[in-house]
């Protein structure tokens, strides 16, 4: 049920690089921003980190972002406000199918 209401509010899977990575995501819990599917890549020397969290979030994590000197960037965009924004032109095709 929570991946259904995800969906339909759309979220984006981030990719984030930085100095102080766990201040960054100790920042997002304490002002109630969740993160989900959090996982750490290693690359050469580099420790990345992925995670998902709603649109209205991401929006949310700049300041954030700003002062624990790190670097959200998008990786994926899923959902339906997404997928409208793709499609809107095309919306006679839908209701042809």
């Amino acid at each position: 049920m929570k991946k259904i209401a995800r969906f339909f509010h759309g979220f984006v899977f981030i990719e984030l690089t930085g100095e102080f990575p766990e201040r960054f995501f100790n920042i997002c819990r304490s002002r109630q921003i969740p993160l989900y599917e959090v996982a750490t890549i290693k690359k050469d020397d580099k420790v990345i980190y992925t995670a998902q969290l709603r649109i209205s979030d991401y929006f949310r994590i700049k300041p954030i972002a700003k002062k624990s000197h790190c670097i959200p960037k998008i990786r994926k965009k899923i959902g339906m406000p997404f997928f409208v924004k793709r499609y809107k032109k095309r919306l006679a095709f839908l209701f042809l199918l």
